[in-house]
């Protein structure tokens, strides 16, 4: 999932360029798309402001 502290910087989706990963024009942020998420996590690692968490897990 994708935290607040999020900046839409945007390097998750062109570094990583995941399907999962789109930008929200109304929340201002990136989302992640559920059902075309993996699970991989990978995302996780690229953000470089640690944005993208997995859900259930603490930060």
């Amino acid at each position: 999932m994708i935290t607040d502290d999020c900046v839409s910087c945007g390097f998750c989706m062109e570094r990583f360029e995941c399907p999962a990963l789109f930008r929200d024009e109304k929340v201002g942020h990136t989302m992640i798309n559920e059902v075309l998420c993996s699970g991989c996590a990978v995302c996780v690692g690229v953000c470089p402001k640690g944005a993208i968490v997995i859900a259930g897990e603490d930060k």
